[in-house]
């Protein structure tokens, strides 16, 4: 199963299905199908005008964003928080050369420490291992806690979950480790990400108050000025949190299709 969901993500890749289109346009150039090659040629590059030319997809990323806002009364509420994993890239180089791989996500970790120092008495459960096909030299909660300790935190005072590969095993790991905690617990993660982490995490029996970050996505307004990779990179990010709630809620693995506080 984790091979076919790394595949829907590959193919929710909006320059992935570009680079697809053209493929198919040429091979069906190739085999003297004129009609098809025109077609796919031309679909292709309207698909590429869509993604850069209008705010379809700056449309869906600040519709996920706005789904699931934080209470104002979230931090007295919780009885504990639950971090997601996907703010660092492991890769080989990582072990070799000793940095921090941090991507866009990185406020998911800093929110460690903003929420201890707000709430010293607040049980913080980090989840998250490798999401790779294969195996990694280093999962993601053995890369958090080195780089909570270099900070000076205490790492020691974080549970870390190091099994999970993707939002579905964060969820039933996590809700393993916390068996017969009472929550609310509040859940971290990037704000677009955290309907689908919101109707995950309940399906797995947890209660669980969204506390999103990582936000991406201004109101969206027409600029025919604004086509630039950025754009293409939120299209990119949009199609992969809409086609993993229509997938889980396929597999259900989630408690609705656009998951709601």
């Amino acid at each position: 199963m984790i091979v076919l969901s790394k595949f829907a993500i590959f193919l929710a890749d909006p320059t992935h299905l570009f680079l697809i289109g053209l493929s198919l346009a040429a091979f069906a150039s190739w085999r003297g199908w004129r009609r098809p090659a025109r077609a796919l040629a031309a679909g292709s590059a309207l698909w590429m005008s869509v993604c850069f030319m209008t705010p379809a997809g700056d449309w869906l990323l600040y519709a996920l964003e706005q789904r699931a806002p934080k209470p104002p009364d979230a931090l007295s509420r919780a009885t504990g928080a639950i971090i997601l994993g996907g703010a660092s890239d492991i890769r080989p180089i990582d072990p070799a050369r000793d940095p921090y791989l941090l991507n866009d996500a990185a406020e998911r970790l800093t929110t460690i420490i903003e929420l201890r120092r707000a709430r010293p008495d607040l049980p913080i459960l980090f989840s998250g291992g490798q999401g790779g096909l294969t195996a990694e030299r280093m999962r993601e909660a053995d890369m958090v806690r080195r780089f909570l300790t270099r900070l000076g935190f205490d790492a020691a005072s974080i549970r870390f979950e190091p099994l999970s590969r993707n939002t579905y095993e964060n969820a039933m790991f996590s809700a393993e480790m916390l068996k017969g905690e009472e929550g609310p617990f509040l859940l971290v993660t990037s704000a677009a990400h955290m309907p689908r982490s919101l109707g995950v995490f309940r399906k797995a029996g947890l209660e669980v108050i969204p506390y999103p970050v990582d936000y991406r996505q201004w109101r969206p307004r027409w600029s025919f000025l604004d086509m630039s990779r950025r754009r293409l990179e939120r299209m990119g990010d949009a199609m992969r949190e809409w086609a993993g709630l229509l997938f889980y809620r396929l597999l259900g693995r989630t408690d609705a299709l656009f998951p709601a506080p």
